[in-house]
């Protein structure tokens, strides 16, 4: 195998890793988020409401917020 496909298969991983990895942020802070706005909401009022949401959209915040630090960190690598 060339010299060059081998370089431009070993990027291609590495940018499936970046994309796997920023993807996984964001669904892991979602789902973190609300589970935990869920389980408070029924261990203080009892049925799903306030908490939920409101750690719902910190959850997608701080999803949002690892995917820049992700996508700053992928820029400077390339």
């Amino acid at each position: 195998m060339k010299e060059e496909t081998k370089q431009y298969i070993k990027q291609l991983y590495e940018w499936l890793g970046y994309a796997s990895t920023i993807g996984l942020a964001l669904a892991f802070s979602v789902i973190i988020g609300a589970l935990f706005g869920f389980y408070l909401d029924k261990w203080v009022f009892g049925k799903p409401r306030l908490f939920f949401y409101l750690f719902l959209v910190i959850g997608v915040i701080a999803g949002f917020r690892n995917v820049y630090i992700l996508s700053k960190r992928f820029q400077k690598k390339m």
